[in-house]
């Protein structure tokens, strides 16, 4: 096997006719697979005049060459490879702007134009995709054109709904159809705009009908449409609408309580509003008026349910003091002014004695303390103020002890008597 020829190596023993020869032979073949495949691009559809130059290129090469014009052979061939190079370049931007040439074609109704267009796309590029829907659409232009006019017919009657089934069908047959998806948007945002109106004006019903709630609801709505300052500002409405009748709502509440004398309600629900708008000085005071009433009606209690309570120890000071208290109130209720009343009588009861027996042996020494010396006796009747009584007994032969006794007039009159006696001594 003979060693390949290498041109570029001067050892080579050739003429440099030889080399030129070769040389020329090398660049006819790199024309050759540049333009062939150009040349299957049916070329003369849309680089007629580029691809005329670049053959006539290669003509006049082979007839150098044939005439032993070597040099003058590569000139014309290395021309044809940079033209070659150049046109094949040009093919991307040829595709787009006839696929953009054939969408221009469809959108003046030339169906003519735009088939051609995309056919010859299709001939220099059989997949691409664009001139392929392009085909597509041309096909149903008519049907999609009709539809175009009947959602057009519908629209200008109002008939929005009947007009988006028009433009929607339309859009199925040509998903990029600009004039069925300009119209769509058209007729949404007017149908938004239209959704907007309406909420706003039957919101702002609803505010002269003080059903903020509702109102409120609207607004919102309106505002999925257009979050305009409008409609911010007739939240705002609605809101402090909300607040007012909320306010006013507890403010009645508490007054109403108050009115009850349920001073722990009233005081609830004035504290709630006070909250809820910290502007409000008279309704926080109210609040702290009531959780003062409240507790004193709970002092009130605790006293008359317990009137004993009012003869022992420091009770009756407190009494007093509870009373003075209520009866400086100047607006009083029926409720205190009940309270008052019971207790007025328990205090006076307090002050009144009861009259108790005590039976004894005749033994014992009975004192009431702290200084009612009674002696001995088998039966005596005294008056006691009501509350507790400390009676201390003495016997000579017998325990001494000590017994506490309850007085109260709320007690019978046989519960009032009292029993003291000696008890012998326990044998030692």
């Amino acid at each position: 096997m003979s060693e390949p020829l290498d041109i570029n190596n001067a050892e080579v023993d050739i003429d440099k006719e030889e080399l030129a020869r070769l040389r020329a032979q090398t660049l006819l073949a790199q024309v050759l697979r540049l333009s062939d495949p150009i040349r299957d691009l049916n070329p003369d559809r849309w680089t007629k005049t580029a691809f005329f130059k670049i053959e006539e290129s290669i003509a006049t090469g082979e007839k150098n060459y044939r005439q032993g014009q070597y040099i003058s052979a590569q000139r014309n061939y290395r021309q044809a490879i940079k033209d070659s190079d150049a046109l094949i370049q040009t093919i991307p931007l040829v595709i787009e702007e006839n696929n953009l040439t054939g969408d221009l074609a469809i959108l003046n109704k030339d169906t003519t134009r735009a088939m051609l267009s995309y056919n010859l796309v299709l001939e220099i590029d059989p997949t691409n995709q664009h001139a392929k829907v392009g085909l597509t659409r041309i096909k149903s232009l008519h049907q999609i054109s009709a539809l175009i006019a009947e959602g057009a017919y519908y629209e200008k009657l109002g008939e929005l709904e009947t007009a988006v089934m028009k433009y929607t069908a339309a859009r199925t047959l040509d998903p990029v159809n600009p004039e069925a998806e300009s119209a769509l948007q058209r007729i949404k945002f007017q149908q938004r705009n239209q959704k907007y109106q309406e909420s706003m004006s039957l919101g702002f019903s609803a505010l002269k009908m003080q059903t903020f709630s509702k109102a409120k609801r609207l607004f919102e709505a309106a505002q999925n449409y257009n979050d305009s300052p409008a409609v911010q500002q007739a939240l705002q409405q609605a809101e402090n609408g909300l607040l007012n009748a909320e306010l006013v709502g507890l403010i009645n509440q508490g007054h109403g309580a108050s009115e009850n004398e349920n001073w722990e309600q009233a005081e609830f629900f004035y504290k709630q509003a006070a909250k809820r708008d910290s502007g409000l000085v008279e309704i926080a005071i109210l609040s702290t008026n009531a959780k003062k009433r409240w507790a004193l009606d709970k002092e009130l209690e605790r006293v008359l349910s317990f009137p004993l309570g009012i003869s022992i120890s420091n009770g009756y000071t407190n009494a007093t003091v509870i009373l003075e208290r209520s009866e400086n109130i100047m607006v009083k209720g029926k409720r205190l002014s009940g309270q008052i009343t019971r207790l007025k009588s328990e205090i006076e009861l307090a002050q009144m004695p009861v009259e108790v027996i005590i039976k004894s042996d005749n033994i014992a020494s009975v004192t009431i303390y702290p200084h009612i010396a009674l002696g001995k006796f088998k039966r005596t009747e005294l008056g006691l103020l009501p509350g507790e009584h400390l009676i201390e007994v003495r016997c000579d032969e017998y325990n001494d002890f000590k017994k506490q006794a309850i007085v109260s007039h709320k007690l019978p009159r046989k519960e009032q008597e009292i029993r003291v006696e000696c008890v012998k001594k326990a044998a030692k």
